[in-house]
C-alpha cells in the first residue's frame, strides 16, 4: 500500500528462469548469505538475515503470460535470524511464506499487566510460515502462546474459505494455577478448574440447487470460562451451539432443517430432533402483500442449574406452529396507510402443568405516515458548511393489538420468537422524524448530504406489568406480537458536524417509572481511512451504571 522498497544484499546472486511449454513460467533468484531490509544503506539498523534465501515470482499469468492475479513472491529461506545493528536478536530454521502478505512469522507481540492474570506476554503466530510450509489458497492459521504469572496458554485460530465452503476453528487450553474466577464484587473468588479450553468449529457448505449446509460445535470445559477469556464473546457474540442445520432459499421462500444437541452440561439450551421450517415473505395477492411462515419439530428444553433458569421439560415434546400476516398499502392523499393483520396458531404436547395445549394468538392494526419538507434556498453557513437546506418532517402513528388464549408463563421457553413475550396487549406509538439535507462540496462538485437526523417517539401499552422488560419500550409494526410492552418515550438524533465528525446520542424515559432508562451522548470521528476514535458517555438505569468511553482504531496497514 505504501510502496516502501525491500533491499536484498547478498554475498551471492544467481537469477534463473523457470519455463512451462516453452513459455517462461516464473523467476526464481537464489541468495547466499542474504541480508533483507527496508533500509538502502549498506549496514541497516534492523534487518532479516539468511544463510541462503529463495525468492520465486507466484504472480499468477494467463497463457500468454499476461498477469491474471495480483503480484505475489514465494520467499523460503534457512537460518533465518532477526538483526539489531548486526546483533542477532531471534533465529529459526526454516521460514517460508507468501512476500506479499508478511515477511516475518511473528504477527502480534503484547507484554504486560493483563488484568486479573497478572503481568504476562502474549504472541501470535503465523503458523505455516512459522513451520517452514506454504500456506494453501483460503486457509490462515494463528498459533497464540501466551504466558502469565498465574497460566500459561496455548491456541490454534483457523479461519478457512473456498469457492464452495467456509469455517472456523478455534482451539485454546490454558493451565490456571490460580483455580478461581472473579467477575466483580458480587461475583468474587469462583472456583476454576486447573485445566481449562475450548474448541469450537463453524462450518459452511454451499451445496447445488440453492442448498447450504451449517455445522456449528463447541465444548467448554466450565460454565464461566468463555466469560473469563473471551469477554467480547460472552456479551455479544453467538450461543455456544452443537448443530446441523440445512436450508434451502430461493427468491421469497426458504426451507429449513435444524438438528441439535447439548454437550456442555452446565448450558441452557434446546435441542432438536428435529425442528423443520418454511417460510414465504412478500407475495403479493393482488392489492395485499401477504407473509407466511410454519414451524414442526421434536423439542426439549435442557436447562442449567442456575435459580434464573427456565424450566426444563420433563423429556421430548411435539411443536407446531403457523404464521400468517397480510398487509394492505393505501394512500389518501398525501397520507399513507396500510392496514395489517396477523395470526398464529401453535400446538405443544406438553406444557408446565403437564398438559397439552393450543395457542390461537391474533391480532392487527394500522401504520399511518405522511411526508412535508421545505428548501432555505437561502440558508448559509461556512462553519457549517451548509449550501441551502431542506427540512423533511416524516409523521408516523402506529396502533396494534394483540389477542392469545395462552399465556408466556404456562409455556415452556424453547424459543424466543414462539413462546416468549408473546402476551396479549393493545398498544399505540405516536413519532416524529425529521431529517435536515444540504450540499456540500466544492461549488462545482456539490453533493446532497444529511446535516443531522432527530427522531422521536412515545409508545403506550394497556399491559405494562412485566417487570423484566427493558425500560425502553417498543412497538413493531411487522410481528407486532414483538413489541416490548412498557411506556417510554424514547428519541435518537445525529449531527454530522462534517463528512468525517458526528454527534451522536439517544435517550429513553421510562414513562412507568418516570425517570430515565438510558442515554448516550458522544463524537465520532473519521478523519482518515486508516484511524478513526470515539469518546463519549452512557446512563444505564438498570444496572445502575454510568460510564465513560473512549476509543481509538487505527490501521496499520493490510497486513
Amino acid at each position: 500500500q505504501r510502496n516502501i522498497p525491500v533491499y536484498v544484499r547478498a554475498d551471492q546472486v544467481l537469477l534463473r528462469t523457470e519455463w512451462r511449454d516453452e513459455v517462461p513460467a516464473a523467476t526464481v533468484v537464489h541468495f547466499r548469505r542474504a541480508k533483507i531490509s527496508t533500509s538502502e544503506f549498506f549496514s541497516p539498523t534492523y534487518h532479516l538475515g539468511a544463510s541462503s534465501a529463495v525468492i520465486r515470482d507466484a504472480t499468477q499469468r494467463d497463457e500468454a503470460g499476461r498477469l491474471a492475479g495480483p503480484i505475489a513472491a514465494d520467499l523460503q529461506a534457512r537460518h533465518t535470524t532477526f538483526n539489531v545493528r548486526g546483533v542477532p536478536i531471534t533465529y529459526w530454521p526454516a521460514t517460508r511464506s507468501r512476500v506479499l502478505y508478511t515477511d516475518l512469522p511473528l504477527r502480534r507481540l503484547q507484554v504486560g499487566d493483563q488484568g486479573r492474570f497478572g503481568y504476562g506476554i502474549e504472541t501470535d503466530w503465523r503458523l505455516f510460515e512459522l513451520l517452514g510450509l506454504r500456506e494453501p489458497d483460503g486457509y490462515e492459521a494463528e498459533l497464540s502462546l501466551d504466558a502469565y504469572e498465574k497460566s500459561l496458554a496455548v491456541g490454534l485460530d483457523t479461519l478457512y474459505a473456498r469457492d464452495d465452503y467456509a469455517g472456523y476453528i478455534l482451539g485454546y487450553g490454558v493451565y490456571d494455577r490460580e483455580g478461581r474466577d472473579d467477575f466483580g464484587q458480587e461475583r468474587e473468588n469462583v472456583p476454576a478448574p486447573e485445566h481449562r479450553g475450548r474448541w469450537l468449529w463453524r462450518h459452511r457448505q454451499f451445496l447445488p440447487d440453492d442448498w447450504q449446509l451449517q455445522a456449528e460445535l463447541s465444548y467448554l470445559s466450565d460454565e464461566n470460562f468463555v466469560e473469563s477469556y473471551y469477554r467480547d464473546e460472552f456479551y455479544a457474540g453467538k450461543p455456544q451451539d452443537t448443530l446441523l442445520y440445512a436450508k434451502k432459499q430461493r427468491d421469497q421462500w426458504a426451507f429449513t432443517a435444524l438438528v441439535q444437541a447439548r454437550i456442555n452440561d452446565f448450558l441452557t439450551t434446546t435441542e432438536a430432533y428435529p425442528d423443520v421450517g418454511a417460510w414465504a415473505l412478500g407475495y403479493p395477492a393482488g392489492p395485499v402483500t401477504t407473509f407466511g411462515e410454519t414451524h414442526v419439530g421434536v423439542l426439549r428444553l435442557r436447562a442449567c442449574e442456575e435459580a434464573d433458569a427456565p424450566a426444563p421439560s420433563e423429556g421430548a415434546v411435539f411443536r407446531a406452529d403457523g404464521r400468517a400476516e397480510a398487509h394492505l398499502p393505501l394512500r389518501w392523499g398525501p397520507l399513507h396507510v396500510a392496514p395489517l393483520t396477523f395470526g398464529r396458531v401453535t400446538y405443544w404436547s406438553d406444557s408446565l402443568d403437564q398438559v397439552d395445549l393450543t395457542r390461537a394468538l391474533g391480532g392487527g392494526g394500522v401504520r399511518a405516515t405522511m411526508s412535508v419538507w421545505r428548501v432555505y434556498d437561502g440558508a448559509r453557513s461556512r462553519l457549517l458548511d451548509v449550501y441551502r437546506l431542506r427540512h423533511i418532517v416524516t409523521p408516523e402513528v402506529v396502533a396494534l393489538g394483540v389477542a392469545s388464549n395462552v399465556r408466556a408463563d404456562e409455556l415452556y421457553l424453547f424459543s424466543p420468537d414462539i413462546e416468549e413475550l408473546l402476551d396479549p396487549f393493545t398498544g399505540v406509538s405516536v413519532g416524529v422524524r425529521q431529517r435536515w439535507q444540504t450540499y456540500r462540496g466544492a461549488a462545482d462538485y456539490r453533493r446532497s448530504v444529511d446535516l443531522a437526523r432527530l427522531n422521536v417517539a412515545a409508545v403506550f401499552f394497556d399491559d405494562t406489568k412485566d417487570p423484566a422488560l427493558p425500560a425502553d419500550g417498543r412497538m413493531f409494526y411487522s410481528r407486532g406480537e414483538y413489541s416490548l410492552t412498557r411506556n417510554a418515550l424514547n428519541g435518537d438524533f445525529v449531527f454530522n458536524l462534517s463528512d468525517a465528525t458526528a454527534l451522536l446520542g439517544d435517550m429513553n424515559y421510562d414513562l412507568n417509572d418516570h425517570e430515565i432508562g438510558l442515554a448516550d451522548l458522544g463524537v465520532a470521528v473519521q478523519r482518515d481511512p486508516r484511524y478513526r476514535w470515539y469518546l463519549g458517555t452512557r446512563y444505564i438505569d438498570d444496572l445502575e451504571s454510568w460510564v465513560w468511553t473512549a476509543g481509538l482504531n487505527y490501521r496499520l496497514s493490510s497486513k
